[in-house]
């Protein structure tokens, strides 16, 4: 049955059979990290709250299937930034850290690791707080949940004849991005993970979702070798309020979409409700600064547009099953996350299912915080129900939307993408391997050692008459069968000689002319780049009689000339003497 008070037009929105929400001052992690073990975040700052941010996730060539098998596309690379580690929110001036998780959810080819860059941007002013140390920790690749993690702090790799620190004790200007601070590399394998905490400090407000876009935070960034494409981005939202800002509270959201559409397929149909189904639902996020205050933080949500009358309303008078909205002073940091039947995947708050009459519904959702004294304060999200089933998970639904609908895609189709070639198998693809021919063992740019080579110098035509020499005397005899002229050449071209002789000498000749120069022998021919080229000079017709009667020696000059595309035509010449 519908809620006391639901307005009948949302009828499609039901309360889950199992409900349940909390109001806790933990760390959420991503499912595949939850360990039985005290996690980095609590080693790093015992008793501080931490809020994430959105996921990573890079794809590349499954190695394992490339070399036995059918290839095929997966999640090579994912990972998540965070903020915090202070049991409140950073103040201005207060020391606190950014995080970013990393792990190898794939097999990699190449060398059979990832080779992993962590570079972060920071928000505006905000600085490295070099009095404290960057720590890392990780996982082995076939740790368990009970696998304590590994302090990497001072510890080194070594691979393939390479060597470096997990972690960097000092940051390095990112020669990838503008603005970056490079955080060193290292080689993950599958199932590994890598875990880095850099402290931090901010010297004037940050505000979060409300700041030039895409708003004020850490964004972390990750460039490796066995995907696709780099780099991969996680991005959280990050608050820093004025040490003076106490008496003010507010809500704030740190990832964007801050609510995520997700199918249940492995919800039961719900009997009491005409035996619909249950398995379309959404997990919401929001924190809260409660600036020291008591009060009660509680939720509204209204389909489309919010206006006075909530279609559910878990705040005073109203209640909803299961949430617990009270705020003490036991802190000012308040995070939502979901327990038991209202746990959504990533950790989020997710108290109900929403039935497919219609799918694809928008509704807005009002976080709300009423204290004890003083005036409520309120942020508004926005989403739109999935619109249809999504039995992959990938945010697809599959009505004909997606494309690939028993894959967990990563594209706007519902698809993986496609299979690339990597002729040289060193997990560097396309235009980024600058070694395409090279196995790059591990470099970003796929050359060994990450040294590019030299491009070869562009050829240019050039060409050197052989066998002539300036001066040399050339019978008229073979002149009239065709004299051989031989030469060679850097480019292969396309040849013409020219035998000429001057006005003056021509009126010796008896050959009448206008022109300062005339042609008494040509020929065409090749030229080889790899064995040269010859032409053959037969006397003109119109001159020969004249040529051949000629009783003394009498001065000319020889010219080849080489021609080739996009090369620029060259020209040899000699001083010669005809007799």
């Amino acid at each position: 049955m519908p809620f006391p008070g639901y307005s009948r037009f949302v009828e499609a929105l039901r309360r889950c059979t199992r409900v349940g929400a909390v109001l806790l001052a933990t760390l959420a992690l991503p499912a595949a990290t939850a360990h039985a073990v005290t996690e980095p975040p609590q080693i790093v700052a015992p008793g501080g709250k931490w809020i994430s941010g959105d996921l990573l996730q890079q794809t590349g060539l499954n190695c394992s299937t490339a070399i036995l098998g059918e290839p095929y596309t997966e999640v090579m690379v994912s990972g998540n930034a965070s903020y915090g580690g202070l049991p409140s929110v950073p103040k201005v001036g207060d020391p606190y850290w950014t995080a970013f998780l990393v792990a190898i959810p794939g097999n990699p080819c190449g060398t059979g690791s990832s080779s992993v860059v962590t570079t972060v941007i920071l928000p505006p002013n905000t600085q490295v707080d070099t009095n404290r140390q960057v720590r890392c920790f990780g996982l082995p690749r076939n740790h368990t949940s009970t696998t304590e993690w590994l302090d990497l702090t001072n510890e080194s790799w070594s691979f393939l004849g390479q060597s470096g620190p997990y972690c960097a004790a000092q940051p390095s200007i990112s020669p990838y991005h503008q603005g970056g601070l490079q955080f060193g590399f290292r080689p993950l394998a599958n199932g590994q993970f890598f875990w880095i905490f850099v402290p931090v400090k901010s010297s004037a407000p940050l505000i979060g979702a409300a700041g030039p876009s895409p708003g004020h935070g850490f964004t972390w960034l990750t460039d490796a070798t066995g995907v696709y494409a780099n780099p991969g981005r996680s991005f959280v939202w990050a608050n820093v309020v004025e040490g003076g800002l106490g008496d003010t509270p507010f809500v704030y959201f740190a990832r964007d979409p801050t609510n995520i559409p997700y199918w249940k397929e492995d919800a039961p149909n719900d009997p009491g409700n005409g035996n619909i189904t249950t398995k379309s639902r959404v997990e919401w996020f929001a924190n809260l600064y409660s600036a020291g205050k008591t009060g009660t933080f509680c939720w509204q949500l209204f389909k489309g547009a919010a206006d006075a009358s909530p279609d559910i309303d878990s705040c005073p008078p109203s209640s909803f099953p299961g949430w617990n909205g009270a705020v003490d002073t036991s802190g000012d940091l308040w995070q939502v996350f979901g327990s038991g039947g209202a746990a959504g995947p990533n950790g989020g708050y997710s108290p109900l299912y929403y039935d497919d009459d219609p799918p694809g519904t928008h509704f807005t959702l009002r976080w709300l915080f009423i204290p004890t004294t003083g005036s409520p304060v309120f942020e508004d999200s926005t989403f739109t129900t999935l619109a249809g089933p999504d039995q992959d998970g990938d945010g697809v639904p599959n009505n004909g939307t997606d494309q690939c609908p028993a894959v967990k895609g990563t594209l706007a189709n519902g698809c993986l993408p496609p299979v690339q070639a990597d002729p040289d198998k060193d997990g560097v693809y396309g235009d980024a391997d600058k070694c395409p021919g090279t196995d790059g063992q591990g470099s970003l740019n796929g050359c060994p050692g990450g040294i590019i080579p030299d491009p070869p110098k562009p050829e240019v035509l050039t060409g050197i008459l052989t066998g002539i020499k300036s001066g040399a005397l050339l019978k008229k005899s073979k002149l009239a069968k065709g004299l051989t002229v031989k030469y060679t050449c850097t480019v292969d071209s396309a040849a013409k000689g020219a035998l000429t002789i001057t006005k003056k000498t021509a009126k010796k000749l008896r050959i009448k002319t206008k022109k300062k120069k005339v042609t008494i022998a040509s020929g065409k021919g090749q030229c080889s780049k790899a064995s040269g080229g010859s032409v053959k000079l037969k006397l003109a017709r119109a001159y020969a009689k004249k040529v051949k009667r000629a009783k003394k020696k009498f001065p000319a000059t020889l010219a080849v000339g080489l021609t080739a595309p996009n090369q620029t035509p060259v020209t040899m010449k000699r001083s010669v003497k005809v007799g």
